[in-house]
């Protein structure tokens, strides 16, 4: 409440580190139910409704499993932010809980006609995916440091996660290296 000192924290913290604990089981739990219940899948219904598809009629997967087929409307868009299946139909995204690397290499497959059919589990249905990169601004390291900007971040095309941050302050003559690993 703004007046307690550390004592009231101390004797307290272990209330605080078990009611995280609990809360982290429940969102787990709630999460789980999620995924048994198939409750996008009534959205999905929902959304082929609005455009005159009965998904149950045309998707054998999605009537027996609540799964979302690949076919000549949906595509896979793997970006370095997102997993998602896109219905040019809806242009709804719906994400899919596949790693950016295995959907990489699914995507060759389908592409060599390796796999012809594949569906997918729903998380979540979004509008829009998020793009990150108009956030992040740099350019190659050169020898002038000066004419660095103040904060730039580079990163693997391979893997996202492995980035290399520079931090440029030219008042204080100063140059700050962070290396972030996907460890």
């Amino acid at each position: 409440h703004g007046s307690e000192d550390n004592t009231y924290i101390t004797s307290n913290y272990k209330y605080y580190y078990i009611g995280a604990l609990l809360f982290e089981n429940y969102m787990d739990m709630k999460n789980k139910s999620a995924i048994i219940d198939m409750k996008q899948a009534k959205i999905i219904e929902k959304k082929y409704n609005e455009i005159k598809i009965n998904i149950n009629n045309v998707d054998s997967q999605f009537k027996r499993y609540k799964l979302l087929s690949l076919n000549e409307n949906i595509l896979i868009c793997n970006d370095k932010d997102s997993q998602t299946i896109v219905d040019k139909r809806i242009g709804a995204h719906f994400w899919i809980p596949v790693p950016r690397k295995l959907l990489t290499t699914l995507q060759a497959l389908i592409d060599l006609e390796l796999i012809t059919n594949i569906s997918f589990r729903i998380d979540n249905i979004t509008d829009y995916i998020p793009f990150f990169e108009d956030m992040e601004v740099g350019s190659p390291l050169k020898l002038n440091v000066a004419d660095l900007p103040s904060l730039s971040k580079f990163y693997s095309i391979d893997n996202y996660a492995n980035s290399f941050w520079v931090h440029h302050d030219s008042r204080e003559r100063s140059i700050t290296f962070e290396e972030l690993r996907d460890d």
